[in-house]
């Protein structure tokens, strides 16, 4: 301690300001570093999903690739090697797919009839014991990528003593919905087809920027009467197709 006070005795207002001028070019140095050690190599995660079906062969049919790099990475190919022995071709790409610097990508693969070794008819088998391996085809080299699991709710936040709750979820033309909507309006206006929904109380809440946007109560018994009201008001006149689905059966 006594060391501590006498450097602090001999330390001058001109060493304190030394002192304050390098502290920003030492953080700045910090960054350096670590920026330029994201442009250094690769790191990719990739996390899979497995198909079973029994018209064509079982597959690897969804990945999630994590690129942790901040650099781009154009992709040719992606194949998985199993039990260090086996290869086999995920997808590839006629136009490299790229992975954006520090950004992720979800794909499907495409299915296939069967594999073959040889002669040999070979079925795959991705998940444990064996051992799996994916790498990256790019324009110079191969890339391997580290395996992840998504998180398990259970597993990571600690949730197993609470009940599960499950998402139903009902789409129509691309539309989500739920119990208190009774139609879909399908239409063509100016040659793009648009989707509205229509509320149990008759109210059009999307898909529809026209005046009229509420189907009245003695309307709503059935998608010929929600027709009928919108003929009724020249809609089939504005429209080149009209048609109605009732969604609450």
């Amino acid at each position: 301690m006594e060391s501590i006070i006498l450097w602090l005795n001999d330390v001058t207002q001109e060493d304190i300001k030394n002192i304050l001028i390098s502290i920003p070019g030492i953080v700045l140095g910090a960054f350096s570093i670590y920026f330029a050690y994201q442009k250094i190599g690769n790191k990719v995660l990739v996390s899979y999903a497995t198909s079973f079906s029994r018209i064509n062969e079982n597959r690897i049919s969804e990945l999630e690739l994590i690129n942790e790099k901040n650099k781009p990475i154009s992709i040719f190919s992606i194949h998985a090697v199993i039990n260090q022995d086996i290869v086999v071709e995920l997808d590839k790409f006629d136009t490299p797919l790229i992975l954006k610097p520090l950004e992720s990508i979800q794909l499907s693969t495409p299915a296939f009839s069967a594999l073959y070794v040889g002669n040999e008819r070979y079925k795959a088998e991705y998940n444990r014991p064996n051992k799996l391996d994916i790498y990256l085809i790019t324009h110079k080299d191969k890339i391997k990528c580290k395996v992840i699991n998504p998180p398990s709710l259970n597993a990571v936040f600690d949730f197993e003593h609470y009940r599960n709750a499950a998402k139903d979820i009902r789409t129509f033309n691309g539309r989500v919905y739920n119990e208190n909507v009774k139609y879909a309006i399908i239409y063509r206006y100016d040659t793009q087809e648009y989707t509205a929904l229509v509320e149990d109380w008759g109210f059009i809440a999307e898909g529809w920027n026209f005046r009229h946007n509420q189907i009245p109560k003695e309307f709503m018994g059935s998608s010929e009467k929600v027709k009928e009201y919108l003929v009724s008001l020249g809609y089939d006149k504005l429209f080149s197709a009209l048609h109605v689905d009732r969604l609450d059966e």
